[in-house]
Protein backbone atom coordinates (compact mmCIF):
# COMPACT_ATOMS: atom_id res chain seq x y z
CA UNK A 1 0.00 0.00 0.00
CA UNK A 2 2.95 2.57 0.53
CA UNK A 3 4.76 1.64 -2.13
CA UNK A 4 1.40 1.87 -4.05
CA UNK A 5 0.43 5.49 -2.93
CA UNK A 6 4.38 6.58 -3.56
CA UNK A 7 4.59 5.90 -7.42
CA UNK A 8 0.32 6.27 -8.75
CA UNK A 9 -2.08 8.60 -7.83
CA UNK A 10 -5.22 8.34 -5.40
CA UNK A 11 -7.27 7.27 -9.20
CA UNK A 12 -4.71 4.98 -9.94
CA UNK A 13 -4.18 3.16 -6.61
CA UNK A 14 -7.42 1.07 -7.09
CA UNK A 15 -6.70 -0.10 -10.50
CA UNK A 16 -3.09 -1.04 -9.17
CA UNK A 17 -4.09 -2.78 -5.85
CA UNK A 18 -6.40 -4.86 -8.31
CA UNK A 19 -3.57 -6.13 -10.24
CA UNK A 20 -1.64 -6.96 -7.46
CA UNK A 21 -4.50 -9.10 -6.19
CA UNK A 22 -4.25 -11.00 -9.28
CA UNK A 23 -1.01 -11.90 -9.31
CA UNK A 24 -2.29 -14.08 -6.10
CA UNK A 25 -4.22 -15.66 -8.03
CA UNK A 26 -1.60 -16.89 -10.72
CA UNK A 27 0.51 -17.90 -7.69
CA UNK A 28 -1.87 -19.96 -6.67
CA UNK A 29 -2.70 -21.97 -9.78
CA UNK A 30 1.77 -21.62 -10.07
CA UNK A 31 1.96 -23.55 -6.63
CA UNK A 32 -0.73 -26.06 -8.03
CA UNK A 33 0.87 -27.00 -10.81
CA UNK A 34 4.82 -27.26 -8.88
CA UNK A 35 2.55 -29.14 -6.06
CA UNK A 36 1.63 -31.56 -9.16
CA UNK A 37 5.29 -31.83 -10.29
CA UNK A 38 6.66 -32.38 -6.92
CA UNK A 39 4.17 -35.10 -6.33
CA UNK A 40 6.08 -37.23 -9.10
CA UNK A 41 9.23 -36.92 -7.17
CA UNK A 42 10.17 -40.67 -5.71
CA UNK A 43 10.37 -39.96 -1.69
CA UNK A 44 14.57 -40.64 -1.05
CA UNK A 45 16.25 -37.67 0.63
CA UNK A 46 13.23 -35.95 1.03
CA UNK A 47 9.35 -36.28 0.82
CA UNK A 48 7.75 -34.86 -2.31
CA UNK A 49 5.81 -32.11 0.55
CA UNK A 50 9.35 -31.07 1.24
CA UNK A 51 10.35 -30.20 -1.93
CA UNK A 52 7.77 -28.38 -2.59
CA UNK A 53 8.72 -26.11 0.47
CA UNK A 54 12.13 -26.06 -1.04
CA UNK A 55 11.67 -25.18 -3.76
CA UNK A 56 9.18 -22.01 -2.84
CA UNK A 57 11.62 -21.23 -0.26
CA UNK A 58 14.33 -21.01 -2.80
CA UNK A 59 12.17 -18.51 -4.94
CA UNK A 60 10.91 -16.62 -2.44
CA UNK A 61 14.72 -15.90 -1.46
CA UNK A 62 15.89 -15.35 -5.04
CA UNK A 63 12.57 -12.56 -5.80
CA UNK A 64 13.19 -11.01 -2.24
CA UNK A 65 16.99 -10.86 -2.95
CA UNK A 66 16.01 -9.28 -6.41
CA UNK A 67 13.54 -6.96 -5.18
CA UNK A 68 15.86 -5.82 -2.22
CA UNK A 69 18.55 -4.56 -4.74
CA UNK A 70 16.40 -3.47 -7.44
CA UNK A 71 13.23 -1.77 -6.05
CA UNK A 72 13.42 1.41 -5.73
CA UNK A 73 12.67 3.23 -2.53
CA UNK A 74 10.80 6.20 -4.14
CA UNK A 75 9.75 8.07 -7.08
CA UNK A 76 13.15 9.88 -6.49
CA UNK A 77 15.52 7.61 -5.86
CA UNK A 78 13.95 5.35 -8.73
CA UNK A 79 16.73 4.04 -11.88
CA UNK A 80 13.58 3.31 -14.00
CA UNK A 81 13.47 7.22 -14.52
CA UNK A 82 15.70 10.02 -16.07
CA UNK A 83 15.63 13.08 -14.00
CA UNK A 84 13.52 15.05 -15.75
CA UNK A 85 10.47 12.20 -15.48
CA UNK A 86 11.17 12.08 -11.60
CA UNK A 87 10.46 15.68 -11.99
CA UNK A 88 7.31 14.89 -13.96
CA UNK A 89 6.23 12.19 -11.98
CA UNK A 90 6.85 14.01 -8.50
CA UNK A 91 4.51 17.00 -9.68
CA UNK A 92 1.89 14.53 -11.52
CA UNK A 93 1.88 12.70 -7.59
CA UNK A 94 1.21 16.25 -6.39
CA UNK A 95 -2.71 15.56 -6.65
CA UNK A 96 -2.73 13.19 -3.99
CA UNK A 97 -1.44 15.75 -1.44
CA UNK A 98 0.26 13.06 0.69
CA UNK A 99 4.09 13.91 -0.27
CA UNK A 100 6.51 10.82 -1.59
CA UNK A 101 7.88 10.39 1.72
CA UNK A 102 7.88 10.91 5.05
CA UNK A 103 10.55 9.10 8.05
CA UNK A 104 9.60 11.14 10.53
CA UNK A 105 6.72 9.80 13.22
CA UNK A 106 4.35 12.64 14.34
CA UNK A 107 2.87 11.43 17.02
CA UNK A 108 -0.17 13.86 16.50
CA UNK A 109 -1.08 12.10 13.04
CA UNK A 110 -0.87 8.76 15.01
CA UNK A 111 -3.51 9.98 17.54
CA UNK A 112 -5.57 11.21 14.51
CA UNK A 113 -5.15 8.12 12.92
CA UNK A 114 -6.69 6.42 15.95
CA UNK A 115 -9.59 8.28 16.25
CA UNK A 116 -10.77 8.12 12.63
CA UNK A 117 -13.25 5.29 11.88
CA UNK A 118 -12.00 4.41 8.66
CA UNK A 119 -8.48 2.94 10.26
CA UNK A 120 -10.81 0.96 12.38
CA UNK A 121 -12.80 -0.32 9.35
CA UNK A 122 -9.65 -1.54 7.80
CA UNK A 123 -7.99 -2.81 10.96
CA UNK A 124 -11.47 -5.07 10.59
CA UNK A 125 -11.51 -5.99 6.94
CA UNK A 126 -7.87 -7.32 7.26
CA UNK A 127 -8.77 -9.30 10.76
CA UNK A 128 -11.86 -10.64 8.95
CA UNK A 129 -9.62 -11.57 5.67
CA UNK A 130 -6.92 -13.51 7.62
CA UNK A 131 -9.43 -15.55 9.27
CA UNK A 132 -9.19 -19.30 7.54
CA UNK A 133 -12.10 -19.79 5.07
CA UNK A 134 -13.01 -22.85 2.67
CA UNK A 135 -10.36 -21.74 0.08
CA UNK A 136 -7.91 -23.26 2.92
CA UNK A 137 -9.53 -26.51 2.84
CA UNK A 138 -9.97 -27.01 -0.82
CA UNK A 139 -7.62 -29.69 -1.07
CA UNK A 140 -9.26 -31.84 1.69
CA UNK A 141 -12.63 -31.42 -0.09
CA UNK A 142 -11.79 -32.47 -3.43
CA UNK A 143 -9.65 -34.85 -2.09
CA UNK A 144 -12.89 -36.09 -0.28
CA UNK A 145 -15.29 -36.10 -3.21
CA UNK A 146 -13.02 -38.91 -4.76
CA UNK A 147 -10.03 -37.49 -6.49
CA UNK A 148 -6.25 -38.55 -6.08
CA UNK A 149 -3.42 -36.08 -4.79
CA UNK A 150 -2.79 -34.96 -8.60
CA UNK A 151 -5.75 -34.77 -9.75
CA UNK A 152 -6.46 -32.93 -6.59
CA UNK A 153 -3.24 -30.67 -6.96
CA UNK A 154 -4.50 -29.73 -10.55
CA UNK A 155 -8.15 -28.98 -9.49
CA UNK A 156 -6.41 -26.43 -7.48
CA UNK A 157 -5.41 -24.41 -10.15
CA UNK A 158 -8.59 -24.03 -11.31
CA UNK A 159 -9.48 -22.08 -8.39
CA UNK A 160 -6.54 -20.23 -8.51
CA UNK A 161 -7.36 -18.69 -12.25
CA UNK A 162 -11.04 -18.51 -11.70
CA UNK A 163 -9.81 -15.72 -8.70
CA UNK A 164 -7.60 -13.84 -11.32
CA UNK A 165 -10.60 -13.83 -13.74
CA UNK A 166 -12.70 -12.30 -10.56
CA UNK A 167 -10.14 -9.77 -9.86
CA UNK A 168 -9.37 -8.59 -13.44
CA UNK A 169 -13.30 -8.48 -14.44
CA UNK A 170 -13.53 -6.30 -10.91
CA UNK A 171 -10.58 -4.09 -12.18
CA UNK A 172 -11.94 -3.81 -15.75
CA UNK A 173 -15.41 -3.03 -14.38
CA UNK A 174 -13.54 -0.17 -12.09
CA UNK A 175 -11.31 1.42 -15.34
CA UNK A 176 -15.07 2.40 -16.52
CA UNK A 177 -16.97 2.95 -14.07
CA UNK A 178 -15.54 5.48 -11.01
CA UNK A 179 -19.26 5.09 -9.00
CA UNK A 180 -18.58 1.80 -7.86
CA UNK A 181 -15.68 0.77 -6.48
CA UNK A 182 -16.68 -0.27 -3.03
CA UNK A 183 -18.54 -2.98 -5.06
CA UNK A 184 -15.37 -3.76 -6.48
CA UNK A 185 -13.04 -3.94 -3.79
CA UNK A 186 -15.61 -6.44 -1.88
CA UNK A 187 -16.01 -8.42 -4.98
CA UNK A 188 -12.21 -9.11 -5.26
CA UNK A 189 -11.97 -9.45 -1.30
CA UNK A 190 -14.38 -12.33 -1.99
CA UNK A 191 -11.99 -14.37 -3.29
Amino acid sequence: MMTTSMFYTHHEQGIRTGFWFLMSGLLVATGSFISYGVLHIEPSIMEPWQWFFVIIGIVTFLVSVALYLFFPDSPTTTWLLTPEEMIKDVSRLRVNCTGIENKKFKKYLAIEAFKDPRTWMWVTYCILATIPNISHQQALIIKAIGYDVFQTSLLNSVIGFVQSSAILLGVALLCHSKALPIFFSVQTSIW
